[in-house]
C-alpha cells in the first residue's frame, strides 16, 4: 500500500475498532481462519484505507478481501475498487452466500484463491537478461 493510503486519523482508528467489534458472523469465520492460518501471510481486519475500511487486508501483497452480504451496493463497490486499484490494491470479493455452499467448500475455494493471489503478488518475477 502506498504510504499515504492508510488513514491514521483518530476518528478512523475509532471507527475501525468499532467495525472490529461489530463484525458479522461471516467476517468472524473468515477472520478466525486468516489469523490462525499457516499461509505465511499476515492479514489485518477492518483496515482504514483513505475513506474506506477494508474487511481484511494483506499489506505484503497489497490485497484486500471483502465479504459481500446481500445488501451490497455494486455501484459504490465499483467506485471503491477503482480508488483502491489506483493505489495498487487488488480486491477479492466473496459473496456471503457462496461461503456456505456445499458445506463450507465454497469458503475453502475462496481462501485457496486468496492465498494463491497473495503468493503471486509477492513472488518476485525474474528480470530478463540485458543484451
Amino acid at each position: 500500500m502506498k504510504k499515504d493510503t492508510k488513514n491514521t486519523t483518530h476518528r478512523a482508528t475509532q471507527r475501525a475498532r468499532a467495525h472490529r467489534r461489530d463484525m458479522g458472523v461471516s467476517g468472524l469465520i473468515v477472520w478466525d481462519i486468516l489469523r490462525n492460518s499457516k499461509s505465511g501471510f499476515k492479514f489485518r481486519r477492518q483496515y482504514p484505507a483513505g475513506p474506506y475500511f477494508l474487511d481484511f487486508y494483506c499489506r505484503e501483497a497489497s490485497l484486500a478481501l471483502e465479504i459481500d452480504g446481500v445488501l451490497h451496493d455494486a455501484e459504490r463497490d465499483e467506485a471503491r475498487d477503482r480508488w483502491l486499484a489506483g493505489r495498487g490494491i487488488t480486491v477479492i470479493r466473496i459473496p456471503t452466500e457462496e461461503m456456505f455452499e456445499d458445506y463450507g467448500k465454497g469458503l475453502s475455494h475462496w481462501l485457496e484463491e486468496l492465498v494463491r493471489t497473495c503468493a503471486e503478488r509477492t513472488t518476485p518475477h525474474p528480470q530478463p537478461p540485458l543484451p
